[in-house]
């Protein structure tokens, strides 16, 4: 009710020129491409839903390793998103293990990514978006070591930059949120050069306020003022540093939160919450939804952020806190923030047709 209540006060909004408390002018409001991460077709009527006709953004992770069949349902997803003229980012993934490094599998990955990404072009026109996920130095996992991860983004950068010459190309980045690892890591992005940075079209920042991303320490307030800072701060510092410059786009290629059987007191607004707190009710991460994406319009016009995607439109082999983040359950049933997504995408359609 609350999400019909909103759109009905939009639509007036557009037809009299008001503006709703708490929401941005139309002819001033950042103009987003907003959608969700799909893996298969299955829920593909959902996801028809979730558009509601109007601008949307589909991204289909690729990863190294995935079986044929697999890739295959992949392959499916760019082909439904094409026949609707959705717009396409494509994820290629390889998260490669420290003790496993070394040229033959830069190489082979790099012919990897060249072959999906040709592929994919041959159905449409798509951007690609290279990463290493994790990229933050995290105890005991070997495939977090930054300077292994630089290497990886490079040989994907430039095998698909070679490729589809008229792609636009970029990498992805973890936002941890601990000023220390984040700047350790783009230092070693910076330290890679032109060899990295001259293909690249668009810096992938990836937002998990009160889970992957712990805040520390972050501004004060909840999700909205966490996320408005670290962009701006990947805007005004981070790339920078790096040599990316102005021209450079930044996009929110996955943000999200999860969903499970915990009470509808989540603590939205602490920096870092203890364990049992990360598994949230829907309504919690409905809010999550909408305080992120407000964060996100607040820093869009000064730091050039572009489009923002919801981690994943349904949950996948069951509900577990690693799995449980979709929009929809496994069978498809909607969760509230399904209903808040498709409020937003009408709302970012409103602002680009003003």
């Amino acid at each position: 009710m609350q999400v019909v209540r909103g759109l009905v006060a939009l639509v007036v909004c557009a037809m009299s020129g008001v503006t709703p408390a708490g929401a941005y002018p139309l002819e001033r409001a950042p103009v987003l491409d907003l959608g969700a991460t799909m893996t298969s077709t299955k829920h593909l009527r959902d996801a028809e839903l979730l558009a509601s006709d109007k601008p949307f953004t589909v991204r289909v992770p690729f990863e190294w390793s995935d079986p044929a069949h697999v890739a295959e349902q992949r392959m499916e997803v760019v082909r439904a998103a094409a026949d609707r003229n959705w717009r396409i980012v494509v994820n290629l993934r390889y998260r490669a293990p420290k003790s496993a490094a070394g040229p033959e599998l830069l190489s082979g990955f790099g012919s990897w990514a060249s072959e999906t990404a040709s592929r994919v072009a041959a159905l449409a026109p798509a951007s690609f978006d290279v990463s290493n996920r994790p990229n933050s130095l995290v105890p005991d996992d070997p495939g977090s070591d930054p300077a292994w991860t630089a290497s990886v983004l490079v040989a994907g950068v430039q095998a698909v930059s070679q490729t589809v010459p008229d792609a636009r190309v970029g990498f992805s980045w973890l936002a941890t949120g601990d000023p220390v690892e984040d700047a350790a890591w783009w230092a070693v992005i910076r330290s890679m050069g032109r060899e990295l940075l001259s293909p690249v079209s668009f810096v992938d920042v990836q937002l998990f306020p009160g889970t992957l991303t712990v805040g520390t320490p972050w501004a004060l307030g909840g999700p909205r003022d966490q996320v408005s800072q670290i962009l701006r701060q990947t805007r005004s510092i981070y790339m920078p540093r790096a040599g990316l410059g102005p021209e450079i786009d930044i996009e929110v290629g996955e943000f999200g939160g999860h969903a499970g059987q915990y009470d509808d007191t989540f603590p939205l607004d602490v920096a870092q919450p203890d364990a049992e707190a990360l598994i949230a009710t829907q309504a919690a991460q409905r809010r999550l939804l909408e305080a992120v994406l407000e964060g996100v319009r607040d820093a869009a016009m000064s730091s050039r952020v572009t489009s923002a995607v919801w981690t994943s439109l349904a949950d996948e082999g069951g509900c577990s806190l690693a799995k449980c983040w979709g929009l929809l359950t496994e069978s498809g049933a909607p969760r509230s923030a399904f209903d808040e997504m498709r409020y937003q995408i009408i709302r970012a359609s409103l602002a680009r047709n003003s």
